[in-house]
């Protein structure tokens, strides 16, 4: 696995960087040092599908144990996303960390990456102050578009519909997770009835997004949750 690093976050890491070499894309990333809320961060993205994620909040004791913070943090964002125990073991090992650290020389890939943290630094609010990983802000912080060739024409999909399509490429079936299906139904004289399924895990915050989205609405109808 390699990890094209700026220059600001390689000094920060008191590291000297590797050699960049070649990799398979499915294993190379980009990672810059962020400050959010006064806090040290780090944004490490997934150049072949636009997907990432964020370790908030570091500290000298962090540094020290960097390989593990971005291993444990791959590894919640495949969680994340529902991916079965087995594909991200797999995956992981693969990627074979320690990953190799190198300096950032691509100005494609450092425009991408930029444009990136810039997705993090509009939630900078959002973010929960003990959560290292926040988890709950992924989708949100991976919420961007893809134009990628299929079947011989370009086509627009969303980071996470790539990143799922190149993981299966390598490892087959994806997804493992317990799940509840539920009809959600307006109130009216002729009832508008969706049936969708979701993760039992989903919190709140996203089940009312995808309701949204069942319904085309953009977020001006009143509601409530009552449980």
């Amino acid at each position: 696995m390699k990890i094209s690093c700026t220059k600001k976050l390689l000094d920060y890491l008191e590291i000297t960087p590797q050699a960049p070499g070649t990799e398979d894309p499915l294993f190379a990333f980009s990672a810059n040092l962020l400050v959010l809320n006064r806090r040290k961060c780090i944004a490490v993205f997934h150049e072949a599908s636009g997907c990432g994620f964020l370790l908030y909040g570091i500290t000298a004791k962090d540094k020290k144990n960097i390989q593990s913070k971005l291993e444990e943090g791959l590894r919640n964002m495949l969680a994340s996303e529902n991916i079965s125990g087995d594909v991200i073991d797999r995956y992981l090992a693969d990627c074979a960390f320690p990953a190799a650290l190198c300096k950032n020389t691509d100005r494609s890939a450092v425009t991408r990456l930029n444009h990136f943290c810039k997705r993090i630094e509009w939630l900078t609010n959002c973010y929960e102050q003990d959560d290292t990983f926040q988890t709950m802000l992924l989708p949100k912080i991976n919420d961007d578009l893809r134009m990628v060739n299929v079947e011989e024409k370009k086509d627009v999909i969303s980071t996470y519909e790539e990143l799922a399509r190149l993981l299966q490429e390598r490892y087959g079936r994806l997804y493992h997770c317990r799940a509840g299906v539920f009809d959600v139904t307006l109130k009216l004289e002729m009832p508008c009835v969706r049936r969708v399924t979701v993760p039992l895990d989903f919190p709140m915050y996203y089940l009312h997004d995808v309701i949204q989205q069942l319904f085309l609405w953009q977020g001006y109808h009143g509601h409530d949750f009552i449980t």
